[in-house]
């Protein structure tokens, strides 16, 4: 594919592909194999958002995020990795990794990744890992991907040195899912600990799907569980994707009776946030039912209540 950048009627025109009508993806692994345009106010993109959801201002960027993989607007070899949520207005916010050594960046092809978890995304070029951000910027919805190619008037160079046209040549754009059970809890049979209550319909936008599993527990000792269908065997990492907050406990997993890991702590002052632990490793010797128990083991002492909200629990090497 090719990305043109030429002056038209004497204004400087660019150009633009994306996958917003037909694809978006929640998480995993994405990356583009692309030989960049030479710099003069221009500039190549690789990025990734969601409309109308960027625009958003709630602190956070778990409802949609601008992730900037890479804009080769420096005359120099470096990159600068970017996150803005909050929409563009004075609600604005940002983080980047800094001008980041990018070697040969102006010859020849090159590989631009981006990995995005629930705790953490990171940023790599020619599959070596350059930043790692782990802030409120992250996003947790589905987002859709953008390859661009533009005048870029803040960029390094400039415009009226460049011969025109100049072109950025595209190779690749993909997207990878974990090799992984997933299991969305609030869809997996759940029951609890007597006295208590597990509510299979929690709306939240950080959450996969928008939902979550709330149960309400009372004690220690007291607990929810949930019948999950594994088709990943041998020793695998248990992540549990949670919501945090003030009303919350500390809990400690178990499969089919077998203490995984330490317990995790799911409180957090205000309005909480959402955590994505590896809880631990099990040896999941054939695939078929399981039963994934989350016992509380107590609670913060600023906590309000015993109350757990989990989103996903997802299993992979």
């Amino acid at each position: 594919m090719q990305l043109k950048i030429d002056r038209v009627a004497g204004a400087v025109t660019g150009a633009r592909v994306d996958t917003e009508t037909h694809f978006a993806q929640r998480l995993g692994y994405f990356e583009c194999r692309a030989q960049v345009p030479p710099t003069q106010q221009t500039d190549f993109a690789f990025w990734m958002t969601v409309y109308p959801q960027i625009n958003n201002v709630d602190g956070t960027g778990h409802d949609g995020a601008e992730i900037d993989v890479v804009e080769s607007a420096y005359t120099g070899d470096v990159i600068v990795p970017v996150m803005h949520w909050d929409g563009y207005g004075v609600d604005h916010k940002s983080a980047n990794g800094g001008q980041l050594s990018a070697p040969n960046l102006h010859t020849g092809f090159h590989i631009f990744g981006f990995e995005s978890d629930a705790g953490y995304v990171k940023f790599y070029y020619d599959d070596v890992l350059k930043w790692t951000y782990t802030g409120v910027g992250r996003p947790l919805g589905a987002q859709f991907m953008i390859l661009s190619s533009e005048y870029t008037p803040w960029g390094s160079g400039n415009i009226n040195n460049a011969v025109l046209p100049y072109f950025a040549y595209v190779d690749y754009c993909r997207a990878y899912r974990r090799n992984a059970t997933t299991a969305e809890c609030e869809n997996l049979a759940a029951s609890v600990s007597a006295g208590d209550n597990v509510w299979q319909a929690g709306t939240n936008a950080w959450c996969s799907n928008g939902r979550y599993s709330l149960a309400t527990l009372n004690a220690v000792n007291d607990y929810v569980q949930y019948t999950v269908p594994v088709t990943t065997t041998g020793i695998q990492k248990i992540y549990l994707g949670n919501l945090t907050g003030p009303d919350q406990g500390a809990f400690q997993c178990s499969v089919n009776g077998a203490p995984v890991g330490v317990p995790f702590d799911s409180y957090n002052v205000g309005p909480g946030d959402y955590q994505n632990p590896n809880i631990g490793s099990y040896n999941f010797a054939t695939a078929g039912n399981y039963t994934f128990r989350f016992t509380i083991t107590g609670k913060n002492a600023a906590s309000t209540a015993y109350k757990l909200r989990n989103d996903v629990i997802q299993i992979r090497p």
